[in-house]
């Protein structure tokens, strides 16, 4: 947009007076067979992908393991009993757990099984005395 370019050159000192000028790309790094690929998509791309964005339902493995992830964060938040006041402590812990989960899926993925192993310890740590999670 016409607002984007402004702000562009001004925090780049981009000036078209000395020949400066502001070339934008994109760059799509799908995983194909396992290996990444780099991909330059023209400036239209994305306005293709903005109408054919009905397709994402019926691919039911589009973000399939951030929705497993989500309904495995559920399951630990509505399965909890907490007893004492060190439970409490572990519960809160558990919750802050997703805050670390962020970024592109390739850098989230990691940090999701980590969550999942973090909550694994912080579970076994506190025993069935402290924090009783129920079966879902």
């Amino acid at each position: 947009s016409y607002e984007k370019l402004r702000r562009d050159r001004q925090r780049f000192n981009v000036n078209p007076a000395n020949g400066d000028r502001i070339r934008y790309r994109r760059v799509f790094h799908p995983r194909i067979l396992g290996r990444q690929v780099d991909i330059r998509l023209p400036h239209w791309s994305l306005y293709l992908m903005r109408s054919l964005r009905f397709l994402r339902k019926p691919m039911f493995w589009y973000r399939l393991r951030e929705r497993r992830f989500l309904r495995w964060y559920e399951q630990i938040v509505d399965g909890f009993c907490t007893t004492d006041e060190a439970g409490c402590e572990q519960y809160v812990e558990l919750l802050r757990l997703p805050d670390t989960v962020r970024g592109y899926a390739e850098i989230r993925w990691p940090k999701m099984k980590e969550a999942r192993d973090r909550a694994a310890q912080i579970l076994e740590r506190s025993g069935s005395s402290a924090i009783e999670v129920k079966s879902v």
